[in-house]
């Protein structure tokens, strides 16, 4: 009976350790995958805030979300229209992606 129960609490002990390590695979992509996505900027990213400032010859503006994150960001082939139409303070959505370390904006939707 002894042995049976140290058996089962062993058992136990070695379902519990592996446990958060399969969820944790499971619930995200491979490490190559999630690599391989970020460096062709296909992982989308959706961020709220107030225009900071536009630099049209750059193809760049400054957004400041509701806690004081400033971000930087392109205008992407599908945005760069709409640089000469934003304004400072303008409440705004913008959907980026990460492109060769910078955040390239995929859309600017009023906020």
């Amino acid at each position: 009976m002894k042995k049976a129960t140290c058996l089962a609490t062993g058992l136990f002990a070695a379902v519990l350790m592996t446990g958060p390590a399969r969820a944790g695979q499971a619930a995200s992509p491979s490490g190559s995958d999630a690599a391989s996505a970020q460096k062709t900027g296909t992982l989308s990213h959706r961020v709220t805030g107030s225009i900071v400032a536009v630099d049209k010859a750059a193809r760049m503006f400054i957004l400041r979300d509701a806690k004081g994150k400033t971000y930087t960001l392109k205008a992407g082939t599908a945005t760069v229209a709409q640089l000469p139409v934003l304004r400072e303070g303008e409440r705004v959505k913008v959907i980026y992606t990460n492109s060769d370390g910078q955040m390239v904006a995929t859309s600017i939707s009023a906020a």
